[in-house]
């Protein structure tokens, strides 16, 4: 005897039908629906299990199924035994079942005369007359108030599947309209909930696509500007003080190590005595203590005039390099790269700030604030250039001639 049907999933009607409460089979078990809510299914999975015939199930597989086909029947028993259905078929038969259907009547029945569907269903007038009118009208009537019935249901379906969208399907319309009143409770909240979850999934699958801001290469221009700067504060009279200052520490040292005492009083008195005779416009002038001559061939003003103008050439070959650099930079390509960078940025960043919080901060470029600016002082640059390194060789004249009275051939050796 069958003592329960356990489950039904994805057969006919039942999609996913599950025991609950007292549904055991008594001794006298009546069945009873509406035309299409499944007895007739149910019968094809109980003459399954009897001829162990898994097509039969199979052949009656739920429409929109999302579930593999399974079904379960316990047979009373000590222990109870267990049918189950699977993909490999019943686990074993259950013999001893007597079907009584329409298929029984096909195959069992023989009057000697044509009985086709549509005398099964006007048999019942043969058999009760004038009631079995009455009664076949009000069916009739019920089909077609279902037929209308079930037409309206499906407009509105397809009127909400189209309204709706978000892959909304009948079957999922069915499940909405069982949830319990209980459940109910909050649900725009809920619905509110899964719309942000499911909005934070959708975005989520397009910011994996989104591409990350280009990075800015370092401008690699060949100056070296701390040099650059240094050599545009040196002065040709900077280089001179310096080379005066060396070789006075020079001397004052060599004098100091042949055990004269103050070497710089010595200078100092010595400097003032030939400044003193040049105030006095003598031509000749001789040292105060060992009455030799002073001129241009002087030693230690041939070594000044020397490192003079080694520290000067030096100077202007440095000058001269910057500038070639500052002339061989192209400005212009360095700017179209970096405007070429920031236009692929601010793309990218309109994409990535539809999908980031109102309190995100948006990254804000401001690289080059004015072009036409950036160019005018490029090119004061390379101006003031050629105007110190002009600048330089008219100091170098000058120094040359003012320094030639200490000369006797009174010639400049630049």
């Amino acid at each position: 005897m069958i003592n329960k049907i356990d489950r039904l999933i994805s057969i006919g009607k039942f999609r996913n039908y599950q025991a609950a409460g007292q549904v055991n089979f008594k001794k006298l078990t009546l069945i009873y629906g509406d035309n299409g809510g499944g007895k007739t299914t149910l019968t094809s999975v109980l003459r399954s299990l009897t001829t162990n015939s898994p097509d039969i199930v199979r052949s009656r597989i739920s429409t929109n199924n999302t579930a593999p086909q399974a079904a379960q029947i316990t047979q009373t028993g000590t222990p109870n035994i267990f049918h189950t259905f699977g993909a490999a078929g019943w686990t074993n038969p259950f013999p001893d079942i007597e079907i009584f259907d329409i298929h029984f009547v096909n195959d069992n029945i023989y009057s000697g005369f044509d009985f086709n569907d549509e005398h099964k269903k006007q048999l019942h007038q043969f058999v009760i007359g004038a009631q079995g009118i009455a009664i076949q009208n009000q069916i009739e009537q019920n089909k077609v108030s279902k037929t209308t019935s079930r037409q309206n249901q499906a407009s509105i379906e397809l009127q909400l599947t189209q309204q709706v969208g978000n892959n909304l399907t009948s079957y999922l319309i069915s499940s909405f309209l069982t949830i319990p009143p209980s459940q109910a409770n909050g649900i725009d909240q809920l619905i509110t909930a899964a719309e942000a979850a499911l909005a934070s999934a959708n975005a989520n699958s397009i910011i994996r696509t989104l591409q990350d801001l280009s990075s800015l290469s370092r401008i690699n221009s060949g100056i070296n500007f701390t040099s650059l700067i240094t050599d545009l504060q040196t002065t040709s009279q900077s280089i001179q003080n310096e080379a005066l200052q060396t070789l006075f520490s020079n001397h004052c040292h060599d004098l100091q190590g042949n055990s004269i005492e103050g070497p710089e009083s010595w200078l100092q008195k010595g400097f003032r005595y030939v400044k003193s005779k040049q105030t006095a416009n003598e031509v000749s002038i001789s040292c105060p203590f060992c009455k030799q001559t002073i001129d241009g061939s002087v030693e230690i003003l041939n070594a000044y005039t020397s490192q003079f103008n080694e520290e000067f050439n030096s100077l202007v070959q440095r000058l001269q390099t910057h500038l070639r650099s500052l002339q061989s930079f192209n400005l212009e390509a360095t700017i179209q790269a970096i405007n070429n960078i920031h236009q692929i940025n601010t793309g990218r960043i309109a994409s990535w700030s539809i999908h980031l919080p109102n309190t995100v901060q948006l990254p804000v470029f401001n690289i080059i604030a004015d072009e036409t600016i950036l160019r005018a002082e490029f090119q004061s640059l390379i101006l003031q250039f050629n105007k110190t390194t002009k600048s330089y060789y008219s100091s170098c004249y000058r120094h040359c001639h003012c320094f030639s009275s200490f000369r006797t051939d009174n010639k400049c050796k630049h």
